[in-house]
């Protein structure tokens, strides 16, 4: 299983993050840059694993990529708004490649509350987190 849940920050419960990221190394990145923030985090590794874990847990935002098998983003983040999940209001930040013009529109009219494009930086993680308010205050 590619679970990975960081216990060094002593946060429990519903400020955990989902990352729904299918690439490894992508899952490292994200993985690194939510630890060093001091996020608690669980990796999906597809759009139904998301609708699975969110199904089993509290969450308080999903980190979303779009082009994953099984189930991509684009119909995870659609399904949740629908309320395939009884969290069909949680916030959900799209992280994707995908940068063209009028993508990020597709995302957010799909239901997305924001947008990252890959490659990410701390800085950009660290921001849209806040927006949220699901980090710690230093």
């Amino acid at each position: 299983m590619n679970d990975q849940t960081d216990t060094q920050s002593g946060s429990t419960g519903p400020r955990r993050i989902l990352v729904g990221e299918d690439n490894p190394m992508n899952q490292r990145v994200i993985g690194a840059f939510l630890q060093s923030l001091g996020a608690s985090f669980e990796i999906a590794e597809n759009g139904q694993v998301v609708l699975d874990r969110l199904a089993e847990s509290d969450f308080a935002l999903i980190l979303m990529d779009i082009q994953m098998p099984v189930l991509d983003g684009l119909s995870a983040i659609r399904m949740i708004r629908a309320g395939a999940t009884s969290h069909k209001d949680i916030p959900i930040i799209v992280v994707t490649a995908n940068a063209m013009d009028g993508d990020k529109d597709t995302y957010l009219e799909a239901g997305a509350d924001d947008y990252l494009s890959k490659p990410l930086t701390l800085d950009a993680v660290r921001t849209a987190l806040g927006r949220f308010n699901v980090l710690d205050q230093e």
